[in-house]
């Protein structure tokens, strides 16, 4: 293993289990830290490819002095994020997204880590989104959980200028696809993102329902980028690379796939390839955006991020999974 200790809260999730893979396959030393583990990470713990600490990441603070100081960077990456959830769970998401997080972050400079790098979100963006938004669109979000991912980078600003603290943030535009192997994929019980919930009307044989045809948009349908989870994993690595080369950085990409579909394009690929399903169309949700669409320009210059996978992938990933885990689970 690499002399690189990364700890990663949240690596049993489902963008944490993408993450640990590569950095396991790149040798970095990885300590996992999730209140649940997963078949994939219990199989890494087992063969002390990683070590694992199931508890909540707020408990870190249980660690010793001697072992917070045995890490090098975090990656941060357990947070409740549910959009529609986060309407009516405020409190919740400022206590596991805010609260819990700025325990982490003192830690993280009091014992002098190198680094945090930071799970984001495009919904920072909100209605201020636009095709091809950059790095410097002002944050408008327009959900708690959005709320939650903007104050988080305003505290990592502020601790970078106060402490020196090192931080990269990476804001994501809607992760989604599974391991093509099928090692991990999306895992919520009741999926409440695009992607895993047409896959799971498609399986069950049932009409998907698009939230909201009365958009500003040319089909009526709010607009997103589309993210494969192992392209967002990959985009770690070079972030954690780029730190390692950087000392002092404090700075904010996103990581998003530079096409973006309305929810009726996404819809109408899953329609070709299935002809057989059928989708209805009724009021839109509260906290949706408008679009999160995005500029990548500076990551793939910067960090030299590539995207290997396009919407048609992560659809057929995410079909290949769920079938998977039905034929498993009987």
């Amino acid at each position: 293993m690499s002399n690189t200790h990364v700890l990663v809260t949240g690596g049993a999730g489902y963008i944490g289990q993408a993450v640990v893979e590569e950095l396991v396959n790149l040798g970095f030393t990885v300590t996992v830290v999730d209140r649940k583990t997963s078949p994939y990470i219990a199989q890494l713990e087992k063969e002390r490819k990683i070590f694992f600490h199931q508890m909540d990441y707020v408990n870190i603070a249980s660690f010793g002095e001697h072992q917070m100081q045995s890490y090098d960077y975090i990656i941060h990456l357990a947070a409740s994020h549910q959009v529609s959830e986060s309407m009516h769970m405020a409190s919740d998401y400022y206590e596991n997204n805010i609260t819990k997080f700025k325990i982490l972050i003192d830690h993280a400079y009091q014992h002098n880590l190198s680094g945090i790098i930071f799970s984001g979100s495009s919904s920072v963006y909100g209605n201020n989104s636009k095709v091809n938004t950059d790095e410097s669109t002002l944050f408008d979000p327009t959900s708690p959980y959005a709320s939650t991912k903007a104050i988080a980078e305003y505290m990592l600003s502020d601790y970078h200028r106060s402490y020196q603290l090192p931080y990269v943030s990476l804001r994501y535009f809607n992760a989604a696809g599974a391991d093509p192997e099928m090692k991990y994929g999306y895992s919520q019980g009741t999926p409440s993102h695009l992607v895993p919930c047409i896959v799971r009307s498609l399986l069950d044989n049932k009409p998907f329902v698009v939230y909201g045809n009365d958009y500003p948009t040319p089909d009526g349908t709010a607009i997103r980028s589309y993210t494969h989870v192992k392209d967002i994993a990959k985009a770690h690595v070079l972030a954690l690379q780029y730190m390692e080369r950087n000392l002092s950085v404090g700075d904010v990409f996103n990581i998003g796939h530079h096409e973006a579909y309305s929810v009726k394009q996404v819809v109408e690929t899953v329609k070709q390839m299935y002809p057989e399903f059928e989708y209805i169309e009724t009021d839109r949700r509260p906290g949706d955006s408008i679009m999160q669409s995005a500029d990548n320009s500076k990551s793939s210059l910067t960090l030299g991020w590539k995207i290997a996978y396009n919407i048609k992938d992560m659809l057929t990933h995410e079909i290949n999974y769920q079938t998977m885990q039905r034929k498993q689970n009987g």
